[in-house]
């Protein structure tokens, strides 16, 4: 489901700006970035995405443990893995709430991709750069559900061996507006 072309640059161009943070737990890898995040059983992570997590921390590890990668941040900084492996905890849990399916649409406006619900057929537009990081046709399910009002609304993307979100992108009336970050990811990230 991730593609890894488009993954790999995500997670440069988060990198450079916000930074984002990567967890190696129980056979998973966990990556939250800004307003997107992948989960990817590490047995089939693409290469090129780990090779960019690895140049950017410093480190293939080979026991639990949570890392913050960021221009800015000395290779091998560690962060909290609780904090991580419960930030996954609520997603799941607002993923298996989520009941409106979405799909893609063929139509592109200004940098954003049109999603489409099942329910009144309302549409929902979604920036590219954060929707480069899924194949959309490799994607087995994709929900949508509002996650608080900072929050907007996020989709959750599964596919066999992974699962993705992206948050925060609502339309209204004629102006399109992005949230730029979680409010429980903390500062600088």
């Amino acid at each position: 489901m991730l593609d890894e072309k488009g993954a790999a640059a995500a997670l440069r161009e988060a990198y450079k700006n916000g930074g984002y943070r990567v967890a190696f737990a129980e056979g998973r890898v966990l990556v939250r970035a800004g307003v997107w995040g992948v989960e990817i059983e590490a047995e089939y992570i693409c290469p090129k995405v780990l090779g960019t997590i690895v140049e950017h921390i410093g480190i293939l590890p080979d026991s639990p443990a949570a890392y913050l990668a960021h221009k800015d941040a000395d290779p091998g900084t560690t962060t909290s893995l609780d904090v991580e492996l419960k930030a996954w905890e609520e997603i799941h849990r607002n993923a298996e709430a989520a009941k409106t399916h979405i799909k893609r649409t063929q139509l592109t406006l200004n940098g954003y991709e049109i999603w489409q619900t099942g329910e009144g057929l309302k549409v929902r537009p979604m920036a590219q750069r954060f929707t480069r990081i899924i194949e959309a046709a490799a994607v087995k399910q994709a929900f949508i559900q509002k996650v608080g009002d900072e929050l907007g609304q996020a989709i959750y993307f599964k596919g066999f061996v992974e699962m993705a979100v992206i948050y925060g992108v609502e339309h209204k009336g004629d102006n399109l507006t992005r949230i730029e970050g979680f409010p429980w990811l903390g500062e600088g990230s």
